[in-house]
């Protein structure tokens, strides 16, 4: 059994060859043009315009939904052999091992995705399983 994941966009997990559960979250995170999130902007001055109010909502949103489908998924997770994740950067990593963690860090399953994975959907997962062949 294999699991693969890209961050807190797309999880799938895989039992043999047959996809056995999937979903893909997308959030308006990042200010066009500019790449980041809203928050490492916010770090630098306090922005108050709509959109980013808007993208600090979604921020939100996306880290709080992640760790409802990781919990709601912990039953598959635990019968997974390799867990893929791809969570650069303390915000992100804070959603999968946050407490209450979804994902144990010492567990030997969770591993990096030693890449960057593109943009999170079914098809990446499914090409960095292959790349990986795990």
């Amino acid at each position: 059994r294999r699991c693969g994941g890209g961050g807190a966009g797309c999880a799938a997990r895989r039992a043999t060859a047959r996809l056995v559960a999937h979903k893909t979250i997308h959030r308006y995170v990042t200010r066009r043009g500019q790449g980041g999130r809203q928050s490492s902007a916010d770090g630098a001055k306090h922005i108050s315009s709509a959109g980013s109010s808007l993208r600090r909502h979604h921020e939100a949103e996306l880290a709080r939904e992640a760790r409802e489908l990781l919990f709601a998924w912990a039953p598959l997770l635990r019968r997974c052999t390799v867990i893929l994740t791809h969570a650069p950067g303390p915000a992100n990593a804070a959603v999968l091992h946050a407490s209450p963690a979804p994902l144990d860090k010492a567990d030997r399953r969770v591993r990096r995705i030693p890449f960057a994975p593109r943009r999170p959907t079914l098809d990446e997962a499914k090409r960095v399983v292959e790349r990986l062949a795990c």
